[in-house]
């Protein structure tokens, strides 16, 4: 009896410890599966069926006989530890999986969730291994949702493990890189012409490289243009180990703090730029919104392409109401919130993940217009711009883009 009440603890305690590690990450897709997701029960008996059953010779017999547990106990002990494969099992993975490719990747990159950081897997030690046997490069991602709110949450790991791959070569003068979407600028960005007018020739951007070839030129920067703060650690890793020196600008939407910034940047380039045409064209698509929707009241979400606390800050200054934010506070926008209570008090901060959002009532809250996916989320009676476009919206173009969305709804 009392083996059996440890060994019953010992499936509580294993259980508790997956359940607690394991949500968001690998344990949702175990959740998936047992509670029908997207793979209904009829797909999962027909993959079950294509399973092919192996043929066991005498010799393989006998040597599972040697193998099986001699008595009870050890039959207990076994079933009491969870089978989630081995490392070399991982290994065999990304060679079958390569071999099985007419054309082979430049890259591999195998990313890791919360379960290997419970299970202890050593992914430096597998994609070593992996190496030797495909050839290739093969390289860990961490994607830990155990760090969201930590100091390198998980976008952190995947820009450091994206840019670990180039190598040192000789740099160029008029080459400069900018790090911190997974996607371009919008075309119509300023930033490119202001570079361009510093002396600037080669804009590289990890989006617009056409292949791993264009991606290794990346090593050749003067210096790298930091443009969001999930980058920063890889720009710091540029810098020690291939000794690039990097500037960091934030996506802002009030017009005089770009402004401000640009003119920071210009003198620590030693150039003068000159912003005063696409200045006036942000102003104007604010005064002309401002002119067609004065009594304007906004919810701001987080999901879209902005820091929602600066963006409200900016449209209060602008002249509107903003009753609701939705969104999470750090040490990077707290300083936003700071400016807020002085000009704007009534102001109400919503988080998106507490569970009592569920029974929100929005009725009261006088919002006539939403900007992110959660804000219309929350008030769907209102007009919504989603504002959450792949091409990312930066500068002067960024505030002309937005308020020229948000005439249109």
């Amino acid at each position: 009896p009392l083996r059996e009440e440890k060994s019953g603890m010992k499936r509580v305690i294993i259980t508790i410890l997956i359940f607690l590690f394991g949500i968001g990450c690998g344990f949702g897709a175990f959740f998936m599966l047992k509670t029908g997701g997207n793979m209904k029960k009829e797909e999962l008996k027909s993959v079950q069926r294509l399973e092919v059953p192996k043929t066991e010779t005498k010799a393989s017999k006998e040597q599972k006989k040697k193998e099986e547990p001699k008595n009870s106990e050890q039959v207990k002990e076994k079933d009491d530890v969870p089978n989630f494969g081995t490392q070399e099992e991982e290994t065999k993975a990304v060679e079958e999986i390569c071999n099985s490719l007419d054309k082979k990747p430049s890259v591999v990159m195998i990313c890791i969730t919360c379960v290997d950081a419970l299970l202890g897997t050593d992914m430096e030690r597998v994609c070593r291994k992996a190496e030797e046997k495909t050839g290739l490069l093969v390289r860990p991602c961490y994607m830990y949702a155990l760090t969201r709110e930590g100091r390198k949450p998980p976008m952190v790991h995947v820009r450091q493990s994206i840019y670990s791959l180039l190598e040192p070569k000789k740099k160029k003068g008029n080459v400069v890189n900018l790090l911190g979407y997974f996607s371009p600028l919008v075309d119509d960005c300023e930033l490119y012409e202001l570079l361009h007018g510093a002396g600037v020739k080669t804009i590289h951007e990890i989006s617009r490289c056409r292949d791993y070839a264009e991606y290794q030129t990346m090593s050749e920067a003067n210096f790298n243009l930091v443009l969001h703060p999930e980058a920063r650690f890889a720009a710091e890793d540029f810098h020690d180990r291939l000794k690039i020196p990097y500037i960091e600008l934030r996506r802002l939407y009030q017009i005089d703090k770009i402004a401000s910034q640009y003119r920071a940047f210009g003198a620590a380039l030693g150039a003068e730029f000159d912003d005063e045409k696409p200045r006036r064209a942000a102003e104007d698509a604010v005064a002309k919104f401002r002119e067609s929707h004065p009594d304007a009241a906004f919810a701001v979400g987080e999901w879209m392409n902005g820091d929602p606390f600066e963006l409200a800050l900016a449209l209060v200054r602008y002249g509107f109401r903003v009753p609701e934010i939705y969104g999470t506070l750090s040490g990077e926008n707290f300083v936003y919130v700071k400016q807020l209570a002085q000009i704007s008090p009534e102001t109400k901060v919503f988080s998106n993940l507490e569970p009592t959002m569920l029974y929100y009532d929005g009725s009261q809250s006088g919002v006539s217009l939403t900007i992110g996916k959660d804000a219309g989320y929350y008030h769907k009676e209102c007009p919504n711009v989603l504002w959450n476009e792949e091409r990312q919206p930066y500068g002067y173009a960024g505030v002309r883009r937005l308020f020229e969305s948000l005439a249109e709804v």
